[in-house]
């Protein structure tokens, strides 16, 4: 991460947005399938004749439910840059879908007297629409359509809607205030994750700063142990292809007789990664002995930092240093041999 992704949206605080809003994508679609078997149930059901009239509004609202459902669906398998428009487009075909099902729902009525598709009609569609959408504008578009229908429905009978039309003013009030606290409250989630993802990423450059000026080596590793960035300076120390590092399993570079121990204390280090430094009971560097090119031991001291993302992935940063004693000068030996001669 360089400094100007510090300062900005960083590719880490982009992907745990888009990870939010497939998750509630798939949080919705979830929630509309007992939705969808209640209706197609009632127009498929022959037990009672007093639900006859709800056999044909049942199946084209649970046709409508569903087709809102699976273009949901296509819009969370969107490609990454195409995800925001997909969603746009999508809470747009849900806004006209719950128009058409009110509209059904006012052609089914008949008489007036069936309470069930009022119900539906003028409370569980606008109750279930800010979940659909996190944005305020197309709920209060909707809300004015849904009103005008409203309208409309009980135009030439005041005295009987007065209370329907009452309380569906009354609930309209209420979830749009819950849909401007909702709105708020995202809008302030993200600026706290924007300050974290800040935060991490002037934390991480410095990190990886003091391991390149301290090191001979360093490594970026995700959550697999698999060596995420180019490597220049760890395939110089051991002789190897610069171009062969990226996406190289790290362990496949430790010797064989310290790999188990550098899995377990790697293990130790993830589970450990989300409490605070001075918490973490395991030490933040391992000595272990690395293979070159041609299976030589090269002997080296491995330390680490971990970053936890906003989409709970753990990378690790690595330094290596070579351990070397200080080789064995004439002085030294002389001294040595001296001594024992008087001795």
């Amino acid at each position: 991460m360089d400094e100007q992704e510090a300062h900005g949206e960083s590719p880490r605080l982009l992907n745990a947005e888009e990870e939010h809003i497939r998750q509630q994508i798939r949080k919705y679609s979830h929630s509309v399938i007992p939705i969808i078997v209640l209706f197609f149930g009632l127009s498929l059901q022959p037990w009672s004749e007093d639900l006859s009239h709800l056999r044909w509004p049942g199946f084209l609202i649970g046709a409508l439910v569903s087709i809102c459902a699976v273009a949901l669906r296509l819009a969370e398998r969107s490609e990454k840059d195409e995800l925001q428009g997909s969603v746009l487009w999508t809470e747009h075909l849900c806004l006209v879908m719950r128009i058409f099902i009110h509209i059904i729902c006012i052609a089914f009525d008949g008489d007036s007297s069936f309470v069930f598709l009022k119900m539906v009609s003028l409370w569980w569609l606008p109750f279930g629409f800010p979940k659909a959408c996190d944005a305020v504008q197309p709920f209060r578009s909707y809300l004015v359509l849904h009103n005008v229908l409203v309208l409309m429905r009980f135009w030439n009978d005041f005295a009987g809607g007065a209370a329907w039309m009452v309380s569906t003013v009354v609930m309209d009030k209420m979830l749009l205030d819950h849909a401007y606290q909702e709105h708020a409250q995202y809008e302030m989630r993200k600026e706290l994750a924007l300050a974290h993802a800040q935060l991490e990423g002037a934390a991480e450059v410095t990190t990886k700063r003091l391991f390149s000026r301290f090191c001979d080596a360093t490594a970026t590793l995700d959550a697999d142990l698999r060596i995420s960035e180019p490597a220049p300076q760890l395939a110089a120390l051991l002789g190897l292809n610069e171009n062969t590092m990226k996406d190289r399993v790290f362990t496949s570079l430790i010797d064989g007789a310290d790999l188990q121990d550098f899995i377990d204390h790697m293990e130790i280090v993830s589970s450990q990664a989300h409490k605070r430094p001075d918490e973490r009971e395991v030490l933040d560097y391992f000595k272990a002995t690395l293979l070159d090119a041609f299976a030589k031991p090269v002997s080296v001291h491995i330390f680490h930092a971990s970053f936890r993302g906003l989409d709970g992935r753990i990378n690790y940063f690595m330094g290596m240093s070579e351990t070397w004693r200080p080789p064995k000068t004439k002085s030294s030996k002389s001294s040595r041999s001296a001594g024992r001669g008087t001795s």
